[in-house]
């Protein structure tokens, strides 16, 4: 067969694609920039219509580079690094221009600037080996040590399917991260409750229940004494329970939404009504799994509800009518492919996941990595965040499907029986209890104006401060850390206000982490103080294994 024939076939398929006509387009132009068969990329690029009048100008810029450095005698080395910083930034100016002259609605605009902003991260000249000098230095100055170390960082990443952010083998589930003391109390197929230890001798009456997102591993809240939210609160004389998902495996794949309703955050909160008959719950939720536990309250019987003694939600959204710089990876045409394939049974990859959320932000997540670590031979700084970073867990299709659908596309949660969870009507007003809303000002998962206007769905009596930071770090802050960039803001009550311009107005900054504020305000809704008990569990819900269980070991 002619070796053209693959070629001449994929140039066809790319022609004839109809599915994403921008982006299309797009790929057409560099399909014809990257033909081996082309005497000169550049011309072929130009010869199209939408490039025919800017030919001249891209040419001029590159041969008055290169005059330039000659006439001023420059060196050859700085000579070299001009030009490629000249032809990547041409190859960018003309990516760019070419998404511009594109037929974009008006649906697709901000995906356009999304776009864009991803090119201008990716041409720049500290991106590439030949045009990174210290990368280069580097080399010589290692004789080729480092591009050696380099490929064996690249060669175990792809191994891997995702970015190893910090070294695998600095922190240990268990050992150095994850080592609060404490048992599973219940396991099911979805789920571990871990019951932790308190550090005092009294404890307040009412536990806490936390629900952390299912698309990570619920370490993120007990990571290193130092910043372990887990233990600032056992520490505190609160009674903590903690969810801990199963990482969904291909036998997985048939989960829904509702699975994880009724045998995630529904049976945890029987068993610890089985375990506490006489007490009631306070409620906590982290981001997807505020949603979920949210969604959960909602729809619990009227009795059960009488025992929420609060509800917590961190860097959530109930509300999704603007969810940010996400929207840019999720559309109807996305949403009904992940139907077609995976929406009755199957596994959408953690990977895919975190690379998605790096891509959110590209310098600081994906590209300063490379140049680090694949250009320089570098290995990665230990940090705790970003090894749970890289910890990713698979999602079930069908989950994921009616969450985008519904959530994303519909927001259907904010409205009054638009939603059933559980064969139950969903109506967040029906919550209560006292509720604590935190965002982070930061935050490019949950947009801190978005999250505040969860405090319109919930009840009067509903507090809302804005932590510093993004979506993990304005969460996690060391508590003792008093510096200027740990501080959060709240009005002289704490409460929210009708309109958030007024939040804005009234609202002051404190210095420090957000914690002690909360758990103040927790502590108010736990209950009168009782000896600790002797033992984790009751005579139903035995001890199973210790803290932290299996589940988040795979």
């Amino acid at each position: 067969m002619d070796s053209a024939e693959p070629l001449k076939k994929s140039q066809e398929e790319i022609k004839n694609s109809k599915d994403f006509s921008p982006l299309g387009e797009l790929l057409q132009h560099w399909n014809k920039l990257l033909s081996p068969h082309a005497t000169n990329a550049l011309d072929q690029l130009y010869g199209l219509n939408v490039w025919q009048d800017q030919r001249d100008t891209q040419q001029t810029l590159i041969n008055d580079a290169y005059l330039s450095h000659v006439s001023a005698k420059k060196d050859p080395v700085e000579l070299w690094f001009g030009l490629c910083e000249t032809i990547l930034a041409s190859a960018k100016d003309i990516t760019q221009k070419s998404l511009a002259e594109a037929k974009w609605n008006a649906q697709d605009h901000k995906r356009n600037e999304f776009i864009t902003n991803q090119i201008e991260c990716l041409f720049q000249p500290t991106n590439f080996f030949w045009s990174n000098r210290d990368a280069i230095e580097t080399a010589i100055e290692t004789k080729g040590r480092s591009i050696q170390k380099g490929f064996s960082f690249l060669s175990e990443d792809l191994s891997r399917g995702t970015l190893n952010l910090s070294p695998k083998k600095a922190f240990t589930i268990g050992e150095n991260i994850a080592q609060t003391n404490g048992h599973v109390v219940f396991k099911n197929n979805l789920v571990e409750l871990i019951q932790y230890e308190p550090k005092t001798k009294n404890v307040k009456t009412n536990p806490i229940l936390i629900v952390p997102p299912f698309i990570n591993k619920f370490y993120i809240l007990d990571l290193q004494e130092s910043n372990s939210l887990v233990q600032h609160l056992v520490s505190q004389g609160l009674t903590v329970f903690m969810i801990s998902w199963k990482n969904p495996k291909t036998e997985d794949g048939h989960l829904t939404w509702n699975d994880y309703a009724a045998d995630g955050v529904l049976s945890t909160i029987d068993t610890i009504f089985d375990i506490y008959p006489k007490n009631k719950l306070n409620v906590t939720g982290y981001c997807i799994g505020g949603t979920l536990a949210a969604m959960c309250t909602a729809i619990l019987s009227d009795a059960k509800k009488e025992k929420i003694s609060s509800l917590t939600l961190l860097n959530t959204l109930i509300d999704f009518s603007d969810v940010g710089e996400i929207s840019n990876f999720i559309s109807e045409e996305f949403v009904q492919h992940l139907n077609n394939t995976i929406g009755k049974n199957g596994i959408f990859p953690g990977s895919v996941m975190s690379m998605v959320f790096s891509a959110l932000r590209p310098k600081e997540l994906i590209w300063n990595y490379i140049e680090s670590t694949y250009l320089k031979g570098a290995e990665p700084t230990p940090f705790d965040f970003l090894h749970w970073n890289a910890d990713n867990t698979n999602v079930p299709g069908p989950l994921l499907f009616w969450y985008l659908k519904e959530m994303y596309l519909n927001n259907n949660l904010r409205r009054k029986g638009h939603l059933s969870g559980v064969g139950e009507s969903v109506d967040l007003s029906t919550i209560s209890c006292p509720c604590f809303v935190v965002a982070s000002r930061r935050d490019h998962i949950v947009p801190w104006q978005t999250a505040y206007k969860s405090t319109g769905l919930l009840n009067d009596d509903c507090k809302f401060i804005l932590a510093s930071g993004g979506h993990v770090a304005g969460i996690i802050p060391p508590q003792n850390n008093t510096g200027k960039e740990t501080h959060y803001a709240k009005t002289t009550d704490g409460k929210s206000r009708k309109n958030i311009q007024d939040w804005i107005n009234e609202s002051l900054p404190e210095k420090g982490s957000w914690w002690a504020y909360w758990t103040k305000w927790l502590k108010k809704n736990s209950g009168g103080s009782t000896s600790r008990r002797k033992n984790v569990g009751n005579k139903r819900f035995k001890p199973i294994a210790q803290a932290p269980g299996e589940y988040v070991k795979h």
